[in-house]
């Protein structure tokens, strides 16, 4: 539910989600990452993962 919430309020990166399902401008990158993972982060992965990028993710405590 976290993550639906986080869709539904970030139309900037649905426009870009939408783009990058057709055009697939990632294919063949990989981007890693570390860092606090929340849901607004996972709806950043799942953008990058529709422009066909293979996206590496680990958690890290920030404090």
């Amino acid at each position: 539910m976290k993550m639906e919430w986080q869709r539904n309020h970030m139309p900037v990166l649905a426009i870009i989600r939408e783009k990058f399902e057709k055009e697939k401008p990632l294919k063949e990158l990989k981007v890693g990452m570390a860092l606090h993972v929340e849901a607004k982060t996972a709806v950043l992965v799942e953008t990058l993962a529709s422009g066909d990028a293979k996206v590496f993710i680990t958690g890290c405590n920030p404090l």
